[in-house]
C-alpha cells in the first residue's frame, strides 16, 4: 500500500513492522501520512504514562503488547545501522521503556538495572554524533507537531552519544545507591 511504502522510505523496516504490529492490534487509528505514525504513537503514550489511573495502565499494558520486548529489540541490534531510518523508532521504543520501567519498575529496578541499561548503552555507544542529531532533529519535528509541553521528563534528549552513556552510569549508580543493602522484605508490607 502507499502507507506501507511511505513508511518503509522515512522510518525503514523496522519502523514498517512496529505499524504494522499497531496497525494489527487496532490500537492507533490508522492516518493518511506517515509522518502522523511516530506522533500518535507518542501522543497515545505521553497521555497514559502521566496519570496513574486503571484505564492508562491498561492502556500502556496493551501498548507495551505491540513493541517488541527488550530481548527482541537485543536481537535486532546487529543490523541498527544497516538502515539509519531505524534508528528512529528504536530510539522512541527505548525512550517508551525508560519512562515505564522509572515508574513502575520500582522499588528495585531490576528490569531497568539488568535488561534496559545495557540494551541503551548498546544502542548509544554504536550512534555516531551525526546519526544521532539525525534522530534527535525527527523526533523533535514530531514533539512540535504535537504541542505537548509535559514530554520532557519522559524522552532524553541529550546532543551526544556520551552524554547518554554518561546518563546510564549515573543511572547505574544512583540505582546501586538507593537500593544497595537493603533487603527485599523492607520495601513490602
Amino acid at each position: 500500500s502507499e502507507i506501507a511504502s511511505e513508511l518503509l522510505d522515512h522510518y525503514g523496516a523496522f519502523g514498517l513492522i512496529i505499524y504494522s504490529r499497531f496497525k494489527q492490534a487496532k490500537l492507533l487509528e490508522e492516518f493518511p501520512q506517515s509522518i502522523h505514525f511516530l506522533q500518535n504513537v507518542l501522543e497515545f503514550y505521553l497521555n497514559n504514562i502521566a496519570h496513574n489511573d486503571r484505564e492508562s495502565c491498561d492502556n500502556l499494558r496493551n501498548l507495551f503488547a505491540v513493541l517488541p520486548p527488550l530481548k527482541q529489540i537485543q536481537c535486532f541490534s546487529r543490523t541498527w545501522h544497516e538502515d539509519e531510518k531505524d534508528l528512529i523508532i528504536v530510539k522512541l521504543i527505548l525512550d517508551i521503556y525508560e519512562g515505564f520501567l522509572k515508574k513502575f519498575d520500582a522499588p528495585l529496578y531490576q528490569k531497568y538495572t539488568r535488561e534496559f541499561i545495557p540494551l541503551a548503552v548498546e544502542f548509544y555507544s554504536q550512534l555516531s554524533a551525526t546519526m544521532l542529531a539525525s534522530v534527535l532533529r525527527e523526533l523533535k519535528n514530531v514533539i512540535i507537531r504535537l504541542g505537548r509541553p509535559n514530554w520532557k521528563p519522559y524522552l532524553l534528549m541529550y546532543k551526544t552519544p556520551e552524554d547518554y552513556l554518561q546518563y546510564y552510569e549515573n543511572q547505574k549508580l544512583m540505582i546501586a545507591n538507593l537500593t544497595a543493602g537493603t533487603p527485599l522484605e523492607l520495601y513490602y508490607i
